[in-house]
This record gives C-alpha cells, structure tokens and sequence, in this order.
C-alpha cells in the first residue's frame, strides 16, 4: 500500500491544502477554474470544501481504529442471514469500511 502524507494537513491561504504550516508540502487546493463549462465555485464554497477534505485525512486513522475495535464486538452480535437489524446492518457497513483500508486507490 502506498504511503500517504504525513499528519495532519492544514488549510493555508483559504483554499490549498498543506501537510503542515511550516514544511511548505502542498497537497492542492479546492478552487475550481473550469472555465469550459462555466462553472467556477464561490471562494466559501472551495474554503469549505478544503476544510472538509482536512477534517476527514486527520481523523481517518482514529476512525480506522475505531472501526478495527468495534469490529469483534458487532461480530458476536450478528444474526444469521438474511437479518437486516440495526447491529448486523452496522456490522456489514464496517466490514465494507475496513475492506476498503486494506486496498490502496
């Protein structure tokens, strides 16, 4: 699997994306410049947008131990199939999330 950028990233300059404020490693930026189909977004609009993507890679590794924790536990919870109570859906979905960190992009 490949590796990804150091933790945690910032958002500097409203819209790029750095790994931190002082290592100068810019990961992008949010703002969108389509000029062929017209559509340019609001500067709030690319700001949020960055700062969401922020958000999600920092708090990625403490979801995947999260997820890895509660794991076993909904496990022994589960039914036999075909069951779609809200433990065996919730089981299912972090299965399909922990698959999804074992595959690089």
């Amino acid at each position: 699997m490949t590796e990804t950028a150091p933790r945690p990233w910032v958002v500097l300059n409203q819209t790029d994306i750095f790994v931190d404020e002082r290592s100068g490693q810019q990961i992008g930026d949010t703002w969108i410049r389509a000029a062929g189909d017209g559509y340019v977004i609001e500067l709030a609009e690319a700001r949020a947008n960055a700062e969401l993507i922020v958000r999600a890679v920092n708090a990625h590794g403490d979801l995947v131990k999260a997820l890895w924790a509660a794991e076993p536990w909904l496990e022994a919870e589960k039914h036999m199939p075909p069951c779609v109570c809200d433990a065996c859906e919730t089981y299912e979905m972090i299965v399909a999330a922990l698959d999804k960190t074992k595959t690089s992009c």
